[in-house]
């Protein structure tokens, strides 16, 4: 059975207590795998099953019950051996003389991705411990070959082990990155959580860093939460199930008023006297086709699900709704359209060949709008630390091309000139538990997540949580805000 000192066990519990959220110094079940995760373990999901505690996963642990735990699984956790380092090593060892240099080193080592940041540092240390022993013991020996390496560029003997399995250590990166973040989320949201202070998603996600946090995701968490997104979903397949359009329908948020009236008033400033038709691309079951239908005599929404298509609605004559694609619309004239548009959505469209096409489509002085929201927040501490986790699952389940929504598309430049951005406006829904389940199972990390995992209820467990919470001050299922921010950026084509 694994040994731990006295200090050992001290910083174990006070990790364990930064998972307790009810203050009773006791963690759910489903936080099990969570707390031994940010311990430094690796247990399975078959191995965290084991323990008894799948059926109840609101059940309460507390810590002398989670340390006998934690002593079984980490017995049972396998350590490289050090010829296992030496051996990975031997990929970059181009000359096949046991040594690397020490510029190609460092190039490596600089050059991975941020996803293997936390396995790069102990890999790291261990390099550095092997090359102290090593050079030392056969410094006198072999006087005359480090002679002739300094001259041109000093020689390291190689050795780590990250590369001899790859697809498992990017796994065990990804989980202790993980817990990483989540071990710092909880430390921070502990500390905070007396004076009632809210922070949106985009703050938690960022706090890799451990000073200095921002209130928003910087280029460099964007890009570390890009390299644990996926590059292999196909885009065109993520809304094609029927029960996740529905849901989509029926409790995605609804733009406000004020975001259609921006956009309309911009539309305005070129053409001020009649807009005639309006083109919504990537329109879903067309929230914000029906939103521009009371200002344009004619609106066409446009989406590649056809199950999407079929949730949006009949029964608004001036709107019409397509299967189709952003940058083919063979059914639109050249010239005719007042207004293309996109919501929440152009960053799963191929975004050069969709400018290209509303390019073509558009009269002179017509706009391009593209808005959207960025990742919910709440109102109430406890159910925002809730929310933050759950999208901390969620990472891997992402395509990448997702972290737009997160920098709320930064990167993308509309190809006319004095472009306009707008990032003022607010939406808030106020929901219940039920309709909180039905967003959630209207996202593509959710459906994706779910089928990975079809024995475990994730959005029952969420929901669990959040009755609990509530139901501290009242009724489990009373409602409470979700809350997002939006934003705008909008061009006209030119008249000439």
């Amino acid at each position: 059975m694994s040994k731990y000192s006295e200090d050992d066990i001290a910083d174990i519990e006070e990790t364990f207590n930064l998972f307790d959220t009810r203050g009773d110094q006791k963690i759910a079940a489903s936080q099990l795998g969570d707390v031994l995760r940010a311990l430094h373990q690796n247990p399975t999901e078959q191995e965290i099953r084991k323990c008894g505690y799948s059926q109840n996963p609101d059940a309460r642990i507390a810590f002398e019950t989670f340390f006998p735990i934690l002593q079984t699984i980490s017995k049972n956790r396998i350590l490289p051996s050090m010829d296992d380092f030496v051996e990975g090593f031997r990929v970059f060892d181009k000359d096949q003389n046991g040594t690397i240099g020490s510029a190609e080193l460092r190039h490596i080592l600089t050059s991975l991705v941020v996803v293997v940041v936390v396995v790069v540092v102990v890999v790291v240390v261990v390099v550095v411990v092997v090359v102290v022993v090593v050079v030392s013991s056969s410094s006198s020996s072999s006087s005359s070959s480090s002679s002739s390496s300094s001259s041109g560029g000093s020689q390291l003997f190689v050795g780590t082990c990250f590369l001899t399995n790859t697809s498992e250590i990017l796994e065990e990166t990804y989980i202790t990155w993980r817990s990483h973040v989540q071990n710092q989320f909880y430390t921070e949201q502990h500390s905070t959580r007396s004076t009632g202070e809210t922070r949106s998603v985009n703050y938690f996600l960022s706090t890799q860093v451990k000073s200095n946090l921002p209130t928003t995701m910087n280029a460099d968490h964007i890009a570390m939460a890009r390299q644990m997104m996926s590059d292999t979903v196909d885009k065109t397949k993520m809304y094609v199930d029927l029960e996740q359009s529905k849901n989509y329908a029926e409790h995605r948020p609804r733009y406000t008023e004020e975001l259609f009236q921006t956009v309309v008033d911009y539309c305005k400033k070129t053409k001020p006297n009649n807009l005639d038709l309006a083109v919504d691309v990537g329109c879903g079951p067309g929230m914000s086709t029906i939103g521009f239908s009371r200002y344009f005599n004619k609106v066409i929404g446009i989406d590649v699900s056809e199950t999407q298509i079929a949730c949006a609605p009949t029964t608004v004559p001036n709107c019409e709704f397509k299967v189709g694609y952003s940058d083919k619309l063979p059914f639109v004239a050249a010239g005719s359209v007042d207004l293309f548009c996109s919501g929440e959505s152009f960053n799963l469209m191929p975004q050069k060949e969709t400018f290209a096409e509303a390019d073509r489509v558009l009269k002179p002085g017509g706009t391009i709008a593209i808005f959207g929201y960025d990742l919910p927040c709440s109102d109430n501490p406890e159910i925002n630390a809730i929310i933050q986790n759950m999208w901390l699952t969620m990472i891997p389940y992402w395509p990448k091309e997702s972290t737009q929504l997160f920098d709320k598309f930064a990167s993308v430049k509309i190809p006319y000139p004095d472009w306009e951005r707008n990032d003022s406006l607010k939406l808030t829904m106020r929901v219940d538990t039920a309709k909180f389940q039905g967003m959630m199972r209207s996202t593509w990390p959710v459906v994706a997540y779910t089928r990975e995992h079809p024995g475990e209820d994730f959005v029952g467990n969420i929901a669990r949580q959040v009755r609990e919470v509530l139901s501290k001050t009242g009724s489990g299922d009373q409602e409470f805000n979700i809350n997002y921010n939006m934003f705008i950026i909008m061009g006209h084509k030119p008249k000439n």
